[in-house]
């Protein structure tokens, strides 16, 4: 657990950065990731969780006091778990992985830092399908395989291409 004095240290910073990949505006409560050229608004309690991310502060109990070390009153588990919960939502509502976020059972949260880098890379484009439907169609419509197939399936064919 830190101490008050510890705590401050630690989120009295101007600006805290991930590789090239994410930067945290702590004065502005920014969220920028520049090479895809979106700033995202955050709370001052996301700001603070993910400068102990970034700072490896990991488990649950010292992200809970630097999160919440001006708080007089105790911080239940329950505050903690709707944080997690409302960042990881924000990441989704901003076409970003959920996973960037990720539970480590009885201990507490780290960054999925390779996810993280995977959101610089370009898309890569996706494989050609071997044929497209249309393709499909026309090579089993009535005309190109009435040698082929029974007369009640090509009558039933024609039926319905009408």
């Amino acid at each position: 657990m830190f101490t008050l004095v510890q705590c401050e240290n630690i989120i009295n910073i101007e600006n805290i950065q991930f590789e090239d990949v994410l930067d945290v505006d702590c004065l502005n409560n920014k969220l920028i990731f520049p090479q895809l050229n979106k700033k995202i608004s955050i709370t001052e309690s996301q700001k603070r969780l993910l400068i102990c991310l970034l700072k490896n502060i990991t488990s649950k109990k010292d992200i809970i006091s630097v999160v919440w070390c001006e708080s007089q009153l105790p911080v239940r588990s329950n505050n903690y778990h709707q944080m997690v919960f409302q960042l990881r939502a924000l990441f989704q509502r901003n076409q970003l992985p959920a996973g960037i976020l990720v539970t480590v059972p009885y201990y507490g949260l780290k960054l999925d830092k390779s996810l993280l880098r995977k959101i610089n890379q370009p898309a890569q484009p996706e494989i050609k399908a071997r044929h497209t439907r249309t393709e499909s169609v026309q090579r089993h419509s009535p005309a190109n395989s009435a040698d082929h197939s029974p007369a009640w399936l090509n009558t039933l064919r024609g039926f319905f291409s009408r």
